[in-house]
């Protein structure tokens, strides 16, 4: 009776497990063979600037009432 039972542990341990799976990540998208990315050149002065203009914004909505 004990080998039974041990075997039925395993065996729902195995089902939990697999069942715990994403199986969305393995599935695959019908344009999965589409890259839609793009490399772009940047500059340290270009992120400065970025930044500083990023910072002058929140500054800004912040002082607005």
């Amino acid at each position: 009776m004990t080998v039974c039972k041990r075997i039925g542990a395993w065996l729902l341990t195995l089902v939990l497990l697999v069942s715990a799976l994403p199986y969305t990540a393995f599935a695959a998208s019908e344009d999965s063979h589409v890259v839609n990315a793009t490399m772009e050149e940047t500059s340290v002065e270009d992120i400065a600037s970025n930044v500083t203009t990023q910072l002058l914004r929140g500054a800004k909505s912040k002082t607005k009432p």
